[in-house]
């Protein structure tokens, strides 16, 4: 039996595709495809449009296909499936971490389930929002081929927060974490004298102090991996 087709994507857009193609050398992934949002999705979580057109267009980068999407990221499993068939394995990698219940909101883990959902099995794969070379994400090869291995043997899909410095450990969860976080929040009133109604007010959250088992886990050095199929359902 032949290896799946292994496609990889971000949301984090074409102009940040390093880190991606950084986790495809460091996996040896034979011939892999490039699918990349156009520009940065980060944060739409499991967006996807109905009855609206998605251009998608190839291109050459280094010497490889690569697909530019004018999409999101929970969009390119159906894309997928449609050039490429049901056999193959979907991965989306991500600058920053998705713990707790933010993950519910990042385009990463989300692209990944909606695949899962449509029978593309896959991983989604957080880094810090460090910068990474090829050194550091081949420290954690070991990690990562394990879960891509067993994705291709046994059709499961993950959530893998890779930690900057890993200890060797794992915490591995199938449901996502509570977070318990101290948000602010700034309100601005400001004029706006074209309108009607002369004020508006201007909004920002932000926040001062974020906690979670996860995210504590990932501090420490543990790499924290969620079983997808159990948190989905």
């Amino acid at each position: 039996m032949s290896e799946p087709q292994v496609v990889l994507w971000n949301d984090d857009g074409y102009d940040d595709t390093s880190l991606v193609e950084l986790v495809a050398s460091v996996l040896k992934i034979d011939d892999p495809i490039f699918l990349y949002p156009r520009k940065n999705r980060t944060g739409h979580g499991g967006f996807l449009r109905v009855n609206e057109t998605i251009k998608v267009q190839r291109t050459v980068a280094l010497n490889r296909d690569v697909l530019i999407a004018d999409g999101y990221p929970a969009e390119f499993p159906y894309i997928v499936q449609n050039l490429y068939g049901p056999e193959v394995i979907a991965l989306c990698v991500n600058r920053g971490w998705n713990t707790g219940l933010d993950a519910l909101n990042s385009a990463t883990v989300m692209s990944i389930m909606q695949a899962m959902w449509i029978g593309i099995p896959g991983l989604a794969i957080s880094f810090s929002s460090k910068d990474h070379d090829f050194d550091s994400v081949m420290a954690r090869e070991k990690l990562l081929s394990h879960y891509l291995d067993f994705c291709i043997a046994e059709g499961r899909s993950y959530s893998i927060n890779v930690p900057d410095e890993w200890n060797g450990h794992l915490l591995e969860l199938q449901h996502f974490n509570r977070v318990v976080r101290s948000t602010q929040v700034e309100r601005e009133d400001i004029q706006v004298y074209e309108k009607e109604d002369p004020v508006a007010s201007i909004f920002r959250l932000t926040d001062t102090d974020v906690q979670s088992e996860d995210l504590n886990s990932l501090r420490r050095g543990t790499a924290v991996v969620v079983d997808l199929l159990e948190a989905g359902y």
